[in-house]
């Protein structure tokens, strides 16, 4: 007797968003102002190993999150001209679910293990001035424009990886 081989496919649950204006004005917001918290939340979302469907959508003043086609109760926010409720949102979804991710905190605080590794380079600089302090007439300068530099490069990935996220989400380049 001959038996066939099984293909043995694994399937990956992701969990995705529903593209569309709202969820695009957030990524565009996110981007401006290099949101790194809604980009982890944004990629704790996608990677929560969940076959969920998220979806931004305006009622009448409001913006809710849905979940499956059902609103996330708690989580209604009016239309507001100072932030964006879109972002406010997802972000305040995984801060409720994982509980580990702190939405008030400051915006380079909590950076995660690939953010450390490309600002190596200059923290060891800052070590070195900080070795060298009793030579050093401008240390405040030199460590202020390395710390400068920090903040830029965490910025430039963080709208790197905003600008890679919508792509995949919207398809499109």
């Amino acid at each position: 007797m001959k038996v066939n081989s099984v293909e043995n496919s694994s399937i990956a649950l992701k969990s995705r968003f529903v593209p569309n204006k709202l969820l695009e004005d957030s990524f565009n917001r996110a981007y401006d102002s290099s949101d790194r918290l809604f980009l982890q939340s944004v990629k704790a979302i996608l990677n929560d190993g969940k076959n969920d469907v998220f979806e931004l959508v305006k009622i009448q003043s409001r913006i809710d999150l849905k979940q499956n086609g059902k609103t996330i109760d708690d989580n209604k926010y009016f239309t507001n001209y100072y932030g964006d409720v879109g972002c406010e949102l997802i972000s305040k979804y995984v801060n409720k679910i994982l509980g580990n991710y702190n939405i008030f905190c400051g915006k380079y605080q909590n950076l995660t293990a690939d953010e450390k590794n490309i600002i190596r380079e200059k923290v060891d600089v800052i070590k070195m001035y900080s070795e060298q302090l009793g030579s050093a007439n401008d240390y405040i300068d030199y460590v202020q424009k390395e710390l400068n530099n920090i903040k830029t490069i965490i910025d430039e990935n963080a709208r790197t990886e905003l600008q890679k996220l919508k792509q995949n989400i919207f398809g499109r380049k």
